[in-house]
C-alpha cells in the first residue's frame, strides 16, 4: 500500500493558523472575562530605595547606639538608617556657614580597605 505524500509546507501553515487561532481565542475570553470591571488604577510613582554600605569609626557607631537608646526614652524607635536620614535632612536645612563648621569637624577616613575591621551587630 503507497503513502500518501504531503507538502510539509502545508502542514507548517495549517499549525500556524491554528495556533494564531488559539491566541485569538485566548485574547477573546480575556476580554469576555474583564468586561465590565474596571481597570486597575496606574501604580503611584514610589521612590526608589538605594542600598548602600559605608564604614564609621566605632565612636560614630556607639552615638548611633546612644542615639537610639534617647530615641527609646523619649517614646519612640529609631532605626540606623532613619536616624543617619534625620542627620542628612538636618544637614541640609543648615545655612552654609553652620553646614561647613559641621562637616569640617567630621574626621576624615582613609579610603580603601580597612587594616582591621570590627564586627558589628546590627
Amino acid at each position: 500500500m503507497a503513502r500518501k505524500k504531503t507538502d510539509p509546507l502545508s502542514g507548517l501553515a495549517r499549525s500556524l493558523d491554528d495556533e494564531t487561532a488559539a491566541v485569538e481565542k485566548r485574547f477573546s475570553d480575556a476580554d469576555r472575562f474583564t468586561a465590565g470591571k474596571t481597570a486597575r488604577p496606574a501604580p503611584s510613582t514610589r521612590r526608589t530605595i538605594v542600598r548602600d554600605t559605608f564604614s564609621f569609626p566605632r565612636d560614630d557607631h556607639d552615638l548611633i547606639a546612644e542615639l537610639q537608646r534617647r530615641c527609646f526614652s523619649a517614646g519612640f524607635s529609631a532605626t540606623k538608617s532613619e536616624l543617619v536620614r534625620a542627620g542628612l535632612h538636618a544637614l541640609a536645612a543648615m545655612t552654609d556657614p553652620a553646614f561647613a563648621d559641621t562637616i569640617g569637624g567630621v574626621e576624615k577616613l582613609k579610603p580603601g580597605p580597612v587594616a582591621r575591621r570590627e564586627s558589628v551587630d546590627s
